[in-house]
């Protein structure tokens, strides 16, 4: 693999409010900037909070010119950013979804799994698509995708190296998610990566801790609370370097 640094971002979301949330955003980029990073994973909704009733309100299409800040920033710094927030697919209801901006490119990854409290809200998204950044396969995944073992099989026989997860998980839930992620990267020799929320969103404390995992399972770099910090991997040819950037 070609020198690369991957980063997850853990920021705070305020309550539907998109500019603030737009500004966290762009001030993480710029330390992603600073330190090198290829790649920045957000928390799940990091747009607009995990605030599930507002799903609708503030669903977007990938195109949605609210949206350009974050294109821009991807370009200008020759980044791969995968940021979380409602995204409109033309139906009743938005899917939990990450807008993948890149230098010279869009896309989208939709949950899949969607728990039954968020089913109201949204709707799920569809398997089998393959993602690729900078030439190296990468899986995606949102919260609650984590928990089928088949999620993370699909994405290492496509050939994923990293194994990416956008979420907002509270203390009581979060040390059985990160069982999962550890057990991932030794099962199917892939990094793995969790994106946890700084402070609170919809209503609950989240337990951040967000992390980078290597191949055996060990840790690379990670949070040791739930505030504001980026947690880095640089993986170059012969040697991987973890650290947490505090914000």
């Amino acid at each position: 693999m070609k020198t690369f640094t991957l980063g997850a971002a853990q920021c705070r979301s305020l309550r539907g409010n998109l500019k603030a949330n737009l500004a966290e955003h762009l001030k993480f980029i710029e330390v992603a900037r600073e330190n090198g990073v290829n790649l920045l994973v957000f928390p799940e909704l990091s747009l607009t909070g995990y605030e599930l009733d507002l799903g609708v309100k503030y669903q977007m299409k990938l195109e949605d010119s609210r949206l350009a800040p974050l294109s821009e920033a991807a370009k200008n710094e020759q980044m791969h950013l995968l940021v979380g927030g409602p995204l409109d697919v033309g139906e009743p209801t938005p899917q939990i979804g990450q807008f993948i901006f890149s230098p010279t490119s869009r896309d989208s990854y939709s949950k899949i799994h969607v728990h039954s409290s968020e089913l109201p809200y949204f709707s799920a998204g569809e398997s089998g698509k393959e993602y690729s950044f900078d030439g190296i396969k990468m899986g995606l995944s949102i919260c609650r995708d984590c928990s089928f073992e088949s999620h993370a099989q699909n994405a290492a026989d496509y050939g994923a190296q990293f194994y990416l997860s956008s979420t907002m998980k509270i203390p009581e839930e979060h040390l059985d998610y990160i069982e999962k992620l550890k057990a991932y990267a030794k099962a199917f020799k892939m990094v793995t990566l969790s994106a946890n929320y700084a402070g609170s969103s919809g209503g609950e404390i989240s337990a951040g801790k967000s992390a980078i995992w290597n191949i055996d399972g060990q840790t690379l770099a990670q949070a040791q609370d739930n505030s504001r910090c980026l947690v880095l991997a640089k993986f170059e040819a012969d040697r991987v370097e973890g650290k947490v950037v505090s914000i």
